[in-house]
């Protein structure tokens, strides 16, 4: 799910890396899988993932987690997309970083129910 969502992103022109250290730019998606329920049966699986969105400032973070929440919450009517709801989620909130204390942060967890095949 995790290059899914990479490639989501970057389709968006948003610079999204699953490693800080690969980031090249001062405005970026981190995604990091934080587990979930699981598979609940043959084909549908519930996943989490944490998305932190960093910026230049806290402005500049605050939008860029705004829009990665809206094209999260769109990827259940995209018809290419394994992701068929969106049951819960964070709304995004200011999380200093203390391992990168120059840039601002905002992070919200996604719990997606996809579609294995």
């Amino acid at each position: 799910m995790k290059a899914h969502l990479l490639a989501v992103l970057k389709s968006h022109s948003i610079e999204a890396v699953s490693k800080r250290e690969d980031a090249t730019t001062s405005r970026f998606a981190l995604i990091t899988d934080t587990g979930g329920p699981g598979r609940s049966d043959r084909i549908v699986q519930t996943v989490q993932v944490t998305i932190g969105s960093y910026g230049s400032t806290l402005g500049v973070a605050a939008v860029l987690a705004a829009d990665i929440e809206a094209i999260i919450h769109s990827l259940p009517a995209v018809s290419s997309s394994p992701v068929a709801a969106v049951p819960w989620a964070t709304s995004p909130y200011e999380s200093t970083d203390p391992d990168v204390p120059r840039l601002s942060r905002y992070v919200a967890t996604y719990q997606l129910t996809v579609i294995c095949r």
